[in-house]
Protein backbone atom coordinates (compact mmCIF):
# COMPACT_ATOMS: atom_id res chain seq x y z
CA UNK A 1 0.00 0.00 0.00
CA UNK A 2 1.34 3.61 -0.97
CA UNK A 3 1.98 6.00 1.32
CA UNK A 4 0.37 8.92 1.09
CA UNK A 5 2.89 12.37 0.85
CA UNK A 6 1.88 15.71 0.91
CA UNK A 7 4.32 18.17 -0.78
CA UNK A 8 5.78 20.84 0.72
CA UNK A 9 3.99 23.86 -1.32
CA UNK A 10 0.66 22.32 -0.18
CA UNK A 11 1.54 22.09 3.64
CA UNK A 12 2.60 25.98 3.46
CA UNK A 13 -0.75 26.87 1.58
CA UNK A 14 -2.74 24.68 4.04
CA UNK A 15 -0.94 26.44 7.17
CA UNK A 16 -1.62 30.07 5.51
CA UNK A 17 -5.62 29.19 5.29
CA UNK A 18 -4.86 28.39 9.10
CA UNK A 19 -3.50 31.45 9.56
CA UNK A 20 -6.43 33.41 8.15
CA UNK A 21 -7.66 34.91 11.21
CA UNK A 22 -4.33 36.21 12.50
CA UNK A 23 -2.76 37.18 8.84
CA UNK A 24 -4.28 40.79 8.59
CA UNK A 25 -2.28 41.99 11.97
CA UNK A 26 1.20 39.89 11.82
CA UNK A 27 4.02 39.99 9.17
CA UNK A 28 5.10 36.63 7.31
CA UNK A 29 8.93 36.15 7.76
CA UNK A 30 12.09 34.33 7.02
CA UNK A 31 12.45 31.54 4.55
CA UNK A 32 8.33 31.87 3.67
CA UNK A 33 8.53 35.06 1.65
CA UNK A 34 10.75 33.78 -1.19
CA UNK A 35 8.46 30.85 -0.84
CA UNK A 36 5.47 32.59 -1.42
CA UNK A 37 6.34 35.05 -4.27
CA UNK A 38 7.00 32.12 -6.06
CA UNK A 39 4.05 29.57 -5.10
CA UNK A 40 2.55 29.29 -8.16
CA UNK A 41 5.81 29.49 -10.53
CA UNK A 42 7.24 26.22 -11.35
CA UNK A 43 10.36 26.23 -9.45
CA UNK A 44 11.69 24.56 -6.23
CA UNK A 45 10.75 25.64 -3.51
CA UNK A 46 13.34 26.27 -0.09
CA UNK A 47 11.81 23.25 2.07
CA UNK A 48 11.68 23.67 6.32
CA UNK A 49 9.69 22.60 8.72
CA UNK A 50 7.66 25.97 10.07
CA UNK A 51 6.83 29.26 8.83
CA UNK A 52 7.70 32.11 10.33
CA UNK A 53 5.07 34.99 11.95
CA UNK A 54 5.60 38.09 12.67
CA UNK A 55 3.97 39.68 16.15
CA UNK A 56 3.65 43.18 16.57
CA UNK A 57 3.24 43.09 20.23
CA UNK A 58 1.25 45.96 20.65
CA UNK A 59 -1.49 44.07 18.53
CA UNK A 60 -1.08 40.69 20.61
CA UNK A 61 -4.48 41.36 22.26
CA UNK A 62 -6.28 41.43 18.70
CA UNK A 63 -4.79 38.43 17.78
CA UNK A 64 -4.72 36.33 21.04
CA UNK A 65 -8.53 34.92 20.24
CA UNK A 66 -7.44 34.04 16.52
CA UNK A 67 -4.24 32.31 18.41
CA UNK A 68 -6.32 30.27 20.36
CA UNK A 69 -8.94 29.15 17.52
CA UNK A 70 -5.11 27.44 15.61
CA UNK A 71 -5.19 25.53 18.86
CA UNK A 72 -7.94 23.34 17.40
CA UNK A 73 -5.01 22.17 14.67
CA UNK A 74 -2.59 22.89 16.95
CA UNK A 75 -0.32 22.63 20.15
CA UNK A 76 2.02 25.03 22.10
CA UNK A 77 5.42 23.37 22.12
CA UNK A 78 6.80 21.96 25.78
CA UNK A 79 10.58 22.78 24.84
CA UNK A 80 9.79 26.25 22.93
CA UNK A 81 6.66 28.32 23.76
CA UNK A 82 7.08 30.23 20.69
CA UNK A 83 6.32 27.35 18.36
CA UNK A 84 2.71 25.85 17.84
CA UNK A 85 3.35 22.15 16.33
CA UNK A 86 0.96 20.50 14.34
CA UNK A 87 -1.62 18.02 14.71
CA UNK A 88 -1.59 16.50 11.53
CA UNK A 89 1.39 16.04 8.58
CA UNK A 90 -0.49 18.37 6.43
CA UNK A 91 0.52 21.58 7.75
CA UNK A 92 3.87 23.21 8.66
CA UNK A 93 4.91 24.27 12.40
CA UNK A 94 4.19 28.14 13.43
CA UNK A 95 6.95 29.80 15.05
CA UNK A 96 6.21 32.97 16.60
CA UNK A 97 8.42 36.12 16.84
CA UNK A 98 7.66 39.67 17.88
CA UNK A 99 8.12 43.00 16.76
CA UNK A 100 8.26 46.23 18.36
CA UNK A 101 8.59 49.17 16.73
CA UNK A 102 8.93 51.06 20.03
CA UNK A 103 12.68 49.80 20.64
CA UNK A 104 15.26 52.30 20.58
CA UNK A 105 18.64 49.86 20.14
CA UNK A 106 18.57 46.83 17.16
CA UNK A 107 20.25 44.83 19.97
CA UNK A 108 17.58 44.90 22.23
CA UNK A 109 15.89 41.29 23.04
CA UNK A 110 13.26 40.24 25.16
CA UNK A 111 10.98 37.80 25.79
CA UNK A 112 7.12 38.64 25.77
CA UNK A 113 5.14 36.13 28.11
CA UNK A 114 1.72 35.57 28.05
CA UNK A 115 -0.34 32.82 29.30
CA UNK A 116 -1.06 31.16 26.03
CA UNK A 117 2.66 31.65 24.38
CA UNK A 118 5.72 33.24 24.64
CA UNK A 119 7.96 34.52 22.12
CA UNK A 120 11.09 36.43 21.93
CA UNK A 121 11.05 40.11 20.44
CA UNK A 122 14.26 41.13 18.17
CA UNK A 123 14.97 44.23 17.86
CA UNK A 124 16.44 43.99 14.45
CA UNK A 125 12.80 42.66 13.07
CA UNK A 126 11.37 46.29 13.52
CA UNK A 127 13.25 47.25 10.32
CA UNK A 128 11.26 45.03 8.29
CA UNK A 129 8.46 46.65 6.54
CA UNK A 130 5.32 44.70 5.46
CA UNK A 131 3.46 44.30 2.30
CA UNK A 132 0.35 43.27 1.38
CA UNK A 133 -0.17 40.90 -1.73
CA UNK A 134 -2.79 38.27 -2.41
CA UNK A 135 -2.22 34.42 -2.69
CA UNK A 136 -4.39 32.45 -3.94
CA UNK A 137 -7.00 34.52 -3.20
CA UNK A 138 -5.95 35.45 0.71
CA UNK A 139 -4.77 38.74 1.65
CA UNK A 140 -1.19 38.05 3.65
CA UNK A 141 1.30 41.01 4.39
CA UNK A 142 4.61 39.57 3.62
CA UNK A 143 8.01 41.05 4.62
CA UNK A 144 9.25 43.59 2.52
CA UNK A 145 11.83 41.69 1.02
CA UNK A 146 14.39 44.19 0.63
CA UNK A 147 14.08 45.21 4.35
CA UNK A 148 14.01 41.52 5.41
CA UNK A 149 17.45 41.06 3.24
CA UNK A 150 18.65 43.91 5.70
CA UNK A 151 17.58 42.33 8.59
CA UNK A 152 18.63 39.12 7.89
CA UNK A 153 21.98 40.24 6.90
CA UNK A 154 22.10 41.72 10.11
CA UNK A 155 22.16 38.16 12.21
CA UNK A 156 25.56 37.48 13.81
CA UNK A 157 26.90 33.93 12.91
CA UNK A 158 27.68 32.57 16.09
CA UNK A 159 23.70 33.46 17.04
CA UNK A 160 21.47 30.41 17.02
CA UNK A 161 19.60 30.84 13.98
CA UNK A 162 22.99 32.98 12.21
CA UNK A 163 23.80 30.49 9.45
CA UNK A 164 20.11 29.47 8.47
CA UNK A 165 19.70 33.72 8.30
CA UNK A 166 22.36 33.91 6.02
CA UNK A 167 20.58 31.40 3.71
CA UNK A 168 17.35 33.40 3.47
CA UNK A 169 19.36 36.46 2.77
CA UNK A 170 20.71 34.19 -0.32
CA UNK A 171 17.26 33.24 -1.25
CA UNK A 172 15.53 36.55 -1.09
CA UNK A 173 17.98 37.98 -3.23
CA UNK A 174 16.89 35.35 -5.80
CA UNK A 175 13.45 37.21 -5.85
CA UNK A 176 14.69 40.90 -5.49
CA UNK A 177 15.44 42.99 -8.70
CA UNK A 178 18.83 44.24 -7.38
CA UNK A 179 18.53 47.14 -10.39
CA UNK A 180 15.65 48.41 -9.06
CA UNK A 181 16.24 48.14 -5.15
CA UNK A 182 19.62 48.57 -5.05
CA UNK A 183 19.32 52.29 -4.07
CA UNK A 184 16.13 51.33 -1.49
CA UNK A 185 19.35 48.37 0.02
CA UNK A 186 21.47 50.45 0.02
CA UNK A 187 19.72 53.60 1.79
CA UNK A 188 18.79 51.18 4.61
CA UNK A 189 22.24 50.08 5.06
CA UNK A 190 24.07 53.52 4.81
CA UNK A 191 21.33 54.82 7.81
CA UNK A 192 22.84 51.83 10.17
CA UNK A 193 26.02 52.58 12.68
CA UNK A 194 29.36 51.40 11.31
CA UNK A 195 29.78 48.18 13.06
CA UNK A 196 26.04 47.08 11.89
CA UNK A 197 27.41 48.10 8.37
CA UNK A 198 30.81 45.82 8.73
CA UNK A 199 28.36 43.06 9.42
CA UNK A 200 26.48 42.94 6.48
CA UNK A 201 29.28 43.26 4.50
CA UNK A 202 31.20 40.50 6.83
CA UNK A 203 27.78 38.37 5.85
CA UNK A 204 27.93 38.92 2.31
CA UNK A 205 30.86 37.83 1.72
CA UNK A 206 30.45 34.52 3.84
CA UNK A 207 27.51 34.13 1.70
CA UNK A 208 29.74 34.14 -1.73
CA UNK A 209 32.18 32.12 0.04
CA UNK A 210 29.43 28.98 0.67
CA UNK A 211 27.55 29.81 -2.52
CA UNK A 212 30.88 29.44 -4.80
CA UNK A 213 31.91 26.34 -2.75
CA UNK A 214 29.12 24.64 -4.12
CA UNK A 215 26.71 24.49 -1.17
CA UNK A 216 23.86 26.52 -2.66
CA UNK A 217 23.12 27.78 -6.12
CA UNK A 218 22.53 31.07 -5.29
CA UNK A 219 22.92 34.18 -7.86
CA UNK A 220 26.44 35.49 -6.61
CA UNK A 221 26.28 38.45 -9.25
CA UNK A 222 23.47 40.18 -7.15
CA UNK A 223 25.58 39.66 -3.89
CA UNK A 224 28.95 41.01 -5.54
CA UNK A 225 26.61 43.81 -6.77
CA UNK A 226 25.56 44.46 -3.80
CA UNK A 227 28.53 44.26 -1.65
CA UNK A 228 30.25 46.76 -4.29
CA UNK A 229 28.20 49.26 -3.39
CA UNK A 230 28.54 49.20 0.23
CA UNK A 231 32.36 49.52 0.05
Amino acid sequence: MRKNTISFRTKLLNTLKILKDILPHTIIIGSEVPNLIRINKKVDLFVSEDIDVGIPVLKFKIIKSGIKRLLKKYYVSRDEPSILCPKTNELLEINFLGIDKNLDDLDDVYIFRDGLVSFIVFGTLSLIKGKKVSINGMKVILAEPASLLVEKLLTERSHIKGERDIIVAGLLLEVIDIKKEMKHILAMINALNKDKRYLIQDNLSTLILITESRKYDFNTKKMKRLLAGLK
